[in-house]
């Protein structure tokens, strides 16, 4: 009998170090089970699509090749993850984990795009996503601070934190089995996110560079976000995607990118001061025909069809919260953003209506219920960069994000756990141990003297005891990880820093039960959102002039 394998309601942590080979090969040994599942959908997805897999061999086929021309490096990874998945028992093909990160082009756009939805014959679109960068007068230290979310359907994901032989330490969140995904960052200062930009025009589709084997590079050998932006923009580059670059210096960019289109967004182009945004639409002048957008919002983009629809008021809530609350965006404030919950949508959720008015009514907030992951990070160059994760939504009251756009992860925890980007896998692990240890200590002042017969209390004391074993747990594998070594010490060493996490994850969330965190500026101590006293950009404002 097939036992079920559900994706983690914490993403687990995966520690690599070595070479290219090395490291894929750690990796499929980590996440052995999960790519045995993976590799069945995926293939279930393809073949549905184009029927047989000599077709599908076909198009991996050209991708290997963009793949060997750009990042060859990658390649080895990959059949190092085939050879270490297979060795944990799951037998595991080059072409599964090629199929895995290089992302074929049917797979990236429906065939006949429409222009009413900008979904085609597929329904609607696969994901979509919201980032930010903030630094200089904006944020309370002036630090650079970084966010994003991942919007998807619910699915395994993974921290991955790699020491390569060559090139960069670096720190990336991902589906299980590619290779590195956004948001993400290395130890010279460098984030990166992507979110996709959905274009509605067959020629902005075409072949190219895997976006996991590229974020996987740039994270490695790129010293700044200029070097990995001129970087990305020499390659060929086959999805519709804004790439978010930005560094310790206070230097960023949005790559606002098709097939056909390349343009670049940087701080100021828009109003913006010591900040930027991305989400799923456009700025550009140049790009407005791939979504066919015919109307431009101030502060939000051109407005178009798919998902350039929810994509105006999520950037309309960006600019009012780092602009009207410039020098008070840190940390806590980022957690906000995301829980923040706005108006819900009209009911019923009624597809047809919202792509016919282009969401008239809607309200939507980057937090929502198609939160896949979100992450806020601080990079350092050479120190300790910071990630904070929260696996789904942070947001209990949040609301879907467009009809369908409604997602629910398996026992939630709506809390962030901390994790480093380290100089060892040992720093790492004790960073993780050291955080879990607090955030056991505010769980238990929170619980204080309380009535054993409260409504509640039972469930939340056996999720504290859950937390305080993960904690032991971790501590029995981090001496495993520490009287072993090779592949078998890392193997021990990412399931303490998970057991660390998970911890931290689960003791927030019985903190929060009696200690709320906060989801408006209000709660922050802050002035209210939209109140007389700052100006807000909404939809109602609307502005030919590209130049503010």
């Amino acid at each position: 009998m097939t036992t079920l394998l559900l994706p983690p309601s914490v993403m687990p942590v995966i520690i690599l170090r070595g070479s290219d080979y090395e490291m894929g090969y750690q990796y499929g040994q980590q996440a052995a089970p999960y790519l045995d599942w993976k590799r069945d959908a995926l293939w279930a997805e393809v073949l549905r699509e184009w029927g047989n897999r000599e077709q599908v061999a076909a198009e991996l086929t050209i991708a290997r090749q963009y793949i060997k021309d750009s990042t060859p490096n990658a390649l080895e990874g990959l059949n190092g993850m085939a050879d270490g998945a297979t060795a944990a028992g799951y037998h595991l093909a080059f072409l599964d984990c090629l199929l895995f990160n290089a992302k074929p082009k049917k797979l990236a756009a429906p065939d006949t795009p429409s222009a009413d939805s900008g979904t085609g014959e597929a329904g609607l679109p696969g994901d979509g996503c919201s980032s930010w960068s903030a630094w200089g007068k904006t944020t309370g230290d002036g630090r650079l601070l970084c966010a994003k979310s991942s919007d998807a359907e619910f699915e395994a994901q993974a921290t991955i934190i790699a020491f390569p032989d060559q090139g960069h330490s670096y720190l990336a969140t991902a589906p299980l089995g590619e290779l590195a995904e956004t948001p993400c960052m290395n130890d010279q200062g460098l984030f990166m996110a992507s979110s996709g930009g959905f274009a509605l025009r067959p020629v902005d589709f075409d072949h190219g560079i895997s976006s996991t084997c590229g974020y996987q590079h740039l994270l490695r050998f790129a010293e700044n976000a200029a070097q990995a932006l001129e970087t990305f923009l020499g390659w060929k580059y086959p999805r519709c995607t804004n790439v978010h670059f930005a560094d310790v210096t206070g230097d960023a960019y949005v790559a606002e990118i098709t097939a056909a289109l390349k343009s670049v967004r940087r701080p100021g182009d828009f109003g913006e001061k010591d900040f930027l945004y991305a989400t799923n639409n456009y700025f550009k002048e140049e790009m407005k025909d791939a979504i066919a957008g015919d109307r431009f919002i101030e502060h939000g983009g051109w407005l178009g069809g798919g998902w350039s629809i929810s994509s105006i008021s999520r950037n309309l809530q960006i600019w009012n919260m780092l602009h009207n609350y410039s020098g008070r965006v840190d940390r806590e404030f980022a957690k906000m953003m995301w829980r923040f919950p706005g108006n819900p949508p009209p009911a019923p959720l009624d597809a047809e209506a919202y792509y016919r008015t282009r969401g008239a009514g809607w309200d939507q907030k980057i937090g929502n219920q198609f939160n896949r992951r979100v992450a806020i990070m601080q990079p350092d160059r050479g120190k300790l960069g910071v990630a904070h994760i929260c696996t789904g939504t942070a947001g209990r009251n949040v609301h879907p994000l467009h009809p369908g756009g409604q997602c629910f992860p398996i026992h939630p925890t709506y809390s962030f756990y901390q994790i480093a980007l380290a100089t060892s896998p040992e720093e790492v692990i004790e960073a993780a141990r050291l955080e879990a240890l607090a955030c056991l200590g505010a769980a238990h002042r929170a619980f204080g003297p309380r009535n054993s017969d409260a409504d509640g209390q039972a469930a939340l004391t056996e999720l504290f005891s859950l937390a305080k074993a993960e904690y032991h747990e971790g501590i029995h594998l981090s001496h495993k990880a520490a009287v072993t070594w090779g592949n078998e010490a890392l193997l021990y060493a990412s399931r303490a820093a998970s057991a660390f996490t998970r911890t931290q994850a689960h003791a927030k969330q019985v903190r929060h039960a009696f200690v709320p965190p906060a989801e408006t500026p209000a709660d922050l101590g802050l002035q209210p959102y939209n109140g007389s006293w700052a100006s807000w950009a909404s939809k109602g404002r609307e502005s030919r002039e590209l130049h503010l």
